[in-house]
């Protein structure tokens, strides 16, 4: 069985910009990046929509591994409070970003920490 990649990242609505720029790094950057490394990748849209943030508290707690796509500016408000959470709770987390970002743009609490540019997707 593997591990459970817990993947934070601004979702949108079914045909939203924001759900075809999710999936698309999802399944062509992430998902295959996490099969490499036996981690299986999910996303708070695999939960059950009718208990969504016991589930997603949940995972942000245990995953063995949390992967946070911030996208660019500006920030979305919900992916910067389950960085929160997860760094609070100081477990692993992988930050990307579609490009570079200005540390003056970052919360204080991710300023210091590596951000690995995607690129545009």
């Amino acid at each position: 069985m593997s591990k459970q990649a817990f993947l934070i990242q601004q979702i949108g609505s079914s045909s939203s910009d924001a759900r075809v720029r999710a999936d698309n790094v999802m399944q062509n950057i992430i998902q295959p990046a996490c099969k490499r490394e036996g981690f299986e990748c999910v996303r708070a849209d695999h939960f059950p929509q009718e208990t969504i943030v016991e589930p997603i508290v949940s995972a942000l707690a245990s995953a063995p591994l949390a992967i946070a796509d911030l996208g660019s500016l500006p920030w979305n408000p919900n992916v910067l409070m389950e960085v929160g959470f997860r760094l609070a709770n100081g477990k692993p987390l992988v930050f990307l970003a579609d490009s570079d970002p200005s540390p003056a743009t970052l919360p204080i609490y991710i300023r210091d920490k590596r951000i690995l540019s995607i690129g545009e997707p």
